[in-house]
C-alpha cells in the first residue's frame, strides 16, 4: 500500500496540473493514502477533505466523512477524530462509542 499510495498522491498532483478535477471517488482514495502512507498523515489528507467543498463544490458523504475520520485515527488525533464525527448525523452514535472507547484504552493519542 505504501508505494501505491505515493503513486496516488503524485497521480492527483498530476491531475491538477493539467486541469482535470477530482470527484468523490479521488479524494477517497487520496485520503486512503494520506491514511496509510507513512509520514503523510492528517495534514496533508486533512488539507484533500477541507477543499472539496470550496474548491471543487464537493460535498462530503458518509465515505469521504469515514475516510478523514480514519485518517485522524491513524494519526493518533481521536479526539479530532471524534470532533469530525460530530458533524455528520448519520451513524454517529455508534462511530463516537467506538471513538469514545479508543480514547480509554489507546496509547499514543494527540490532541
Amino acid at each position: 500500500m505504501h508505494r501505491h499510495g505515493k503513486d496516488a498522491l503524485e497521480h492527483y498532483e498530476q491531475m491538477c496540473l493539467e486541469g482535470v478535477e477530482p470527484d468523490r471517488v479521488t479524494f477517497l482514495v487520496h485520503l486512503s493514502a494520506c491514511s496509510h502512507v507513512a509520514g503523510l498523515l492528517d495534514e496533508l489528507g486533512l488539507c484533500y477533505f477541507r477543499s472539496m467543498g470550496p474548491v471543487y463544490s464537493i460535498s462530503a458523504t458518509i465515505e469521504l466523512h469515514a475516510s478523514a475520520v480514519d485518517l485522524l485515527g491513524h494519526a493518533g488525533h481521536l479526539y479530532k477524530a471524534e470532533d469530525l464525527v460530530k458533524t455528520v448525523t448519520c451513524g454517529y452514535m455508534a462511530t463516537a462509542t467506538v471513538l469514545e472507547s479508543l480514547k480509554l484504552v489507546g496509547t499514543a493519542i494527540t490532541e
